[in-house]
């Protein structure tokens, strides 16, 4: 709960400092190169304020601050980590016309991924611990992106899908790609509030069952939305 808790501070954070991260990533003459520029800088500045900064023990009104920038999931190290998603979106963006890419979305998928399990073999990572994001970890997940992007662009080459359910398959996988951070956050807002609750005295199914409702209910009428705009 505690990591859950720091990636939906992230995601706070980087909506809020979205125009300045699109600004900084349309620097430079090399949109790529800029993009995993920014990547490493993150992931430096992260390792700085954690060596710095992650043994003190602030006032609590600092706590807060010092989690965000140095934890496991702070904001520099996660946007790091982001970046590897921009530069294959940036990639597949330029190229996705082109002839042979899939097939060769699909190798480099495959060799990512083999990389990452030969890391993970050598490492003796625990299937539980994979969360821990270590770099064949984000080998792994960056070889299973690849795979997914590869499978949207073999649906939506020549005008894309033509049979209905196909059709709605391919809407309902977008759709979950625009909503996956409304739906993380969600859930996480459902669980603090249903402590919130707790604290007043509501039934416990009760309470549950009234957050739940609101959750998916609201989930269900952005689905619909997209799926009737996708389709």
């Amino acid at each position: 709960a505690k990591g859950a808790g720091q990636i939906t501070g992230h995601h706070a954070l980087a909506m809020l400092t979205l125009p300045w991260i699109v600004w900084l990533l349309s620097r430079g003459p090399n949109r790529l190169l800029t993009i995993l520029a920014v990547g490493a800088g993150s992931m430096a500045i992260h390792e700085i304020l954690h060596y710095n900064f992650a043994h003190l023990e602030p006032p609590a009104a600092l706590e807060f601050l010092k989690i965000t920038f140095t934890a496991k999931y702070g904001y520099f190290r996660m946007t790091g980590f982001v970046m590897f998603g921009v530069a294959i979106g940036y990639l597949f963006r330029q190229y996705h016309d082109r002839p042979g890419m899939v097939r060769d979305m699909v190798m480099a998928a495959l060799v990512l991924i083999a990389f990452g399990g030969v890391g993970v073999q050598q490492s003796a990572t625990r299937i539980s611990a994979f969360g821990d994001s270590h770099i064949w970890h984000m080998s792994v997940y960056a070889g299973v992106a690849l795979l997914i992007l590869a499978g949207f662009a073999m649906l939506n080459r020549d005008g894309g899908v033509k049979t209905q359910p196909l059709n709605r398959l391919n809407a309902f996988a977008i759709a979950s790609g625009i909503l996956a951070l409304p739906i993380f956050v969600g859930h996480e807002v459902v669980t603090a509030l249903k402590q919130l609750l707790d604290s007043v005295g509501v039934p416990d199914l009760l309470g549950l069952a009234i957050l739940l409702g609101l959750f998916f209910g609201g989930l269900s009428i952005a689905y619909m939305r997209l799926m009737r705009f996708l389709r």
